[in-house]
């Protein structure tokens, strides 16, 4: 029964995704609200008898006159008394969302896959699925965060400017530096707003500006790729998923898959050969280890050493990967919960 199930704090929850579920599973409408009405009736009764009698004897005598007489008295009474008292209440109740989720799940029960190691080879596009993971960001994703249009747009405007620099030497002259301050302004400026364009649209391909797309772990070498639409995020934050294990039901969307290329959703990128990919993001890896040695801060930050002299691992890991491991899918989800 839907009331015997535990209570979930949910996070995420696409309503028009849960009414047309809802709605098939009862072949019924979804009510928003109703009315309820309570009548309460108390009768009160009170029914009673009286009977009494009285009577007084008198006798006076005089030397004259002998006078006596009685006087006497009876009757009977009855009363009733009934009263009857009506109440009337009427209570307006509301339906949100979370309630037909509530009664999804025990409706959908017995079509509903819980994914595991085991069972999710044979995962098709259409099936319910309700597994616990995990989540993470996808590279992508946490790599575009941080370079947000205006956030590119300004450290190229920076460097440029770094770059350009009027020279001042003993013989300078005011004019001519102003003139070559304009021009390294205006420089500045062009690369900066060709910076953003570029930015811009990355983020548009990558659709950032409406999806959120996270790699929600549910077991070594098994991942849901979960892509949640901005909008529909109930806390304010959308990355609280990062924060925990939370539960996704939702709808399969692809087969599983091993090894996935992480370009696989880019309109474009997804022509690239994932070989090339692979490769090109280990020659970059290397190439920024070897940065790392050349440059002696660098080297002291990024390769700690003890006093043994002996390396310890760096502070964050510099690979970037070109494939999700293991076996993947994709998932439209429904609702996520604690």
């Amino acid at each position: 029964m839907p009331g015997e199930q535990e209570p979930r704090v949910i996070v995420y929850q696409n309503a028009d995704f849960m009414g047309s579920l809802y709605q098939s599973a009862t072949n019924d409408g979804l009510p928003n609200s109703s009315e309820v009405e309570t009548t309460d009736t108390v009768d009160a009764s009170r029914t009673g008898t009286k009977t009494g009698k009285a009577g007084v004897n008198a006798s006076v005598t005089t030397p004259l006159v002998k006078l006596g007489g009685e006087l006497g008295g009876g009757g009977d009474s009855a009363t009733k008394d009934a009263r009857t008292w009506t109440q009337r209440q009427r209570v307006a109740m509301s339906r949100d969302i979370a309630l037909y989720l509530h009664n999804l799940h025990a409706l959908l029960d017995k079509s509903t896959r819980t994914v595991d190691s085991a069972t999710a080879g044979d995962l098709a596009p259409g099936d319910l699925v309700k597994f616990q993971g995990t989540f993470r960001q996808d590279p992508i994703s946490a790599l575009l965060d941080l370079c947000s249009p205006d956030a590119v747009a300004e450290v190229t405007r920076y460097t440029v400017r770094k770059a350009k620099l009027p020279k001042i030497d003993g013989d300078w002259d005011i004019e001519r530096v102003k003139a070559q301050w304009v021009v390294a302004e205006q420089e500045a400026t062009t690369k900066a707003d060709l910076a953003r364009t570029v930015t811009s649209a990355l983020h548009t391909d990558f659709r950032r500006g409406t999806t959120t797309e996270f790699h929600c772990e549910i077991e070594t070498e098994l991942t849901a790729l979960v892509a949640c639409e901005a909008e529909h995020f109930v806390t304010a934050d959308p990355d609280r998923p990062l924060d925990g294990a939370f539960t996704v039901f939702g709808k399969v969307i692809t087969r599983p898959e091993r090894h996935v290329p992480i370009f696989r959703k880019n309109k474009f990128l997804h022509r690239m050969n994932n070989e090339w990919v692979d490769s090109l993001f280990s020659q970059l890896t290397v190439l920024m280890e070897r940065t790392a040695e050349s440059d002696e801060n660098m080297r002291k930050f990024l390769r700690l050493t003890n006093d043994d002299d002996r390396e310890t691992p760096p502070p964050f890991d510099l690979e970037f990967p070109a494939t999700i491991p293991g076996l993947s899918f994709t998932v439209l989800p429904i609702a996520i919960y604690a």
